[in-house]
Parts: structure tokens; sequence; C-alpha cells
């Protein structure tokens, strides 16, 4: 209330609620809460997966042109020096043949 000039007494008299559960869902929801905390936690988990499910799908879609202009021919091998030529795996996989 307070971060935008609304005094709690208005907006309790607004929402038609006492000053004091007002200032209990502040005390539990408000910035300075737990599951405030909780909730950006929960917000900056989502957004990484997001950005993890973004990446893998271009990955999957570079993988599948490939695939398809080899004549459906493309193998592991050569998908994984591509995908190391592009960025997209860490260089120290070793294979046992």
């Amino acid at each position: 209330m307070s971060d935008r000039g609304h005094a709690v007494a208005d907006v309790a008299k607004r929402l038609d609620v006492t000053t004091h559960s007002l200032y209990a869902w502040i005390k539990k929801f408000g910035p300075d809460s737990r599951e405030h905390a909780e909730l950006s936690e929960a917000q900056a988990e989502i957004h990484r997966l997001q950005n993890e499910l973004k990446r893998a799908t271009e990955a999957r879609d570079i993988l599948k042109k490939f695939w398809l202009e080899s004549g459906d021919v493309y193998g592991f091998r050569k998908i994984d020096s591509d995908l190391r030529d592009m960025g997209l795996l860490a260089a120290s996989t070793a294979y046992i043949a």
C-alpha cells in the first residue's frame, strides 16, 4: 500500500475489510513475506526452465533439419560433432567403440 502511496486505512475501507485483516494479508503476502520470497524463487525457476526448454527445442529443430537433409541417415557421431561445432555441447565427451 505504502509503495503506491495509498494509506492502509483507505485501502481497507475500499475493500470493505478491517485494517487488521489488511495488515495480516500484507504480512503474509507482502514483499517482505516468506511466501513472496518463495513465489519469487518459483518464478525464477520457471524462467530458467523456460530458457532451458527454448534451448532444447532449438537444438531439436536443428537436429531434425540436419537429419532430414542427410536423407534420414544422420548418425549420432555426426550429430554430436555438429552440436559441438555450434557450441551446444561440451567438448569433453569420450566414446567407447
